[in-house]
């Protein structure tokens, strides 16, 4: 468990970070040490079966460094067991309280996006790397929150769940913000050669990766605001890297839900279709003849048929760049 100490001990490891949550009962100080105890200190075991364990999306096992010490003093108030774990609602209560002592505004909100990507961080098997140079500053300046805003807040924490524990709609959401509905398939490595293999390079990022993943989260950010927060919290939990990785091969992820989610598009299929006929008249060999995009071929396909006709596409494309070129009317399929 985290080492518990009283206001005027100190943890004597080099790398230790006190934690001060206040005036608080014996139940909040156990369930500040065992969420941050190092290695498995909580257990979210959501389902056990004769196969396996299995833990909530947001499971994490916490690395010995740096030690966390937890300074607190003794509200007095009688607990009948404080080892039983606090309910979501008392546990939210924990942490509003150790936001109001410490004055936390921008903190809780960094955090909060922080936390939402744990388990896109599961799923792909990347640790979570939070910057503990920044751990300790207070915040005396910023504009205090109340009570009642961080309730207001909790209001809506089921729709935050639900789009955390959804990695596909997260890292699609986030791979997205590279794609430029303007670039076709055949110019996807020079659009993405500067930002991926030239701005690495520059003397004021070589060797320093965290500082090249802050600017790419800011750049992201600004080209999707409404994914700022998901930005914001994958640059402070190390997913960057991971985004980056996926980007480079031209081929991130997909999911179909993203776009109604978060309403940012993020492949050509998100775009909408213009008006007038698909079919233009087009010139080859001296002789009209009318063709059609294929990226328009591509959305009539993957509309679902009345009538099933082994014709039409069940998955969405391999890659979010829409395919160039033109096909001609006789040689596309009946259904088109």
């Amino acid at each position: 468990m985290a080492t518990l100490t009283t206001p005027d001990q100190e943890t004597p490891h080099s790398l230790s970070v006190g934690v001060d949550i206040g005036e608080v009962d014996k139940s909040a100080a156990r369930w500040w040490a065992a969420i941050l105890a190092p290695g498995k200190g909580w257990q979210a075991i959501v389902l056990k079966r004769k196969g396996g364990v299995y833990f909530a999306p947001w499971s994490y096992s916490l690395a010995h460094d740096p030690t966390l010490s937890i300074r607190w003093r003794d509200n007095g108030t009688e607990i009948k067991d404080p080892n039983t774990p606090p309910t979501s609602t008392a546990a939210l209560g924990y942490l509003i309280e150790f936001c109001l002592l410490h004055n936390l505004h921008d903190e809780f909100d960094a955090a909060f996006a922080a936390a939402l990507t744990f388990p896109t961080h599961n799923h792909y098997g990347t640790p979570i790397e939070i910057p503990w140079s920044i751990a300790g500053r207070a915040n005396l300046t910023a504009k205090p929150r109340s009570r009642a805003e961080y309730i207001a807040f909790a209001h809506n924490l089921a729709y935050y769940m639900s789009l955390s524990c959804n990695y596909s709609v997260v890292m699609s959401s986030l791979c997205g913000s590279f794609w430029e509905p303007t670039v076709g398939c055949n110019l996807v490595s020079p659009w993405l050669h500067p930002v991926l293999e030239e701005i690495p390079k520059l003397p004021q990022f070589a060797g320093d990766s965290r500082r090249y993943h802050k600017l790419i989260a800011i750049m992201c950010a600004a080209r999707r605001p409404t994914l700022s927060p998901l930005w914001a919290g994958a640059s402070l939990s190390g997913l960057v890297g991971q985004i980056i990785d996926l980007v480079r091969t031209g081929t991130p992820p997909l999911d179909p839900n993203c776009y109604f989610w978060t309403g940012s598009a993020q492949n050509f299929l998100d775009l909408p279709w213009g008006t007038g006929p698909y079919f233009k008249t087009g010139s080859g060999s001296g002789t009209n003849i009318k063709i059609i995009e294929r990226a328009d071929v591509w959305r009539l396909l993957y509309l679902q048929p009345l009538e099933d006709d082994g014709l039409h596409y069940e998955s969405l494309p391999f890659s979010p760049w829409h395919p160039v070129g033109a096909t001609r009317a006789e040689s596309c399929v009946l259904r088109v």
